[in-house]
């Protein structure tokens, strides 16, 4: 799994709460979203490429305030919306290739 060289920050700003809704724009390995969730935050993570989402979803299956979305987020509105997931306490996105996908 992917550990965000500025998860503290990104946290902290956040200010996530218990229940709170959250958008991860760019889920990649989960680094981000795996941190809401453990703070009780709700997450709705996107993202293009369909495997890192199969390889998270056999990694963790017992997140059960986790929608995972295979998507752009440059539709996150529609997105957002389809799943009943808005208005939203914070997104996240996290602009990059990870390794994975660059070795792949």
């Amino acid at each position: 799994m992917h550990h965000p060289v500025l998860l503290k920050a990104v946290l902290d700003n956040l200010k996530v709460k218990k229940g709170g809704k959250y958008i991860d724009a760019t889920f990649g390995e989960g680094g981000h979203s795996l941190e809401i969730l453990k703070k009780k935050g709700n997450v709705l993570a996107i993202d293009t490429d369909f495997q890192q989402i199969l390889n998270f979803k056999f990694q963790i299956s017992n997140w059960q305030n986790l929608t995972l979305v295979q998507g752009n987020f440059a539709d996150i509105e529609r997105i957002a919306k389809e799943n009943d997931f808005y208005p939203v306490d914070g997104i996240v996105f996290e602009l990059g290739l990870s390794m994975w996908q660059i070795n792949e």
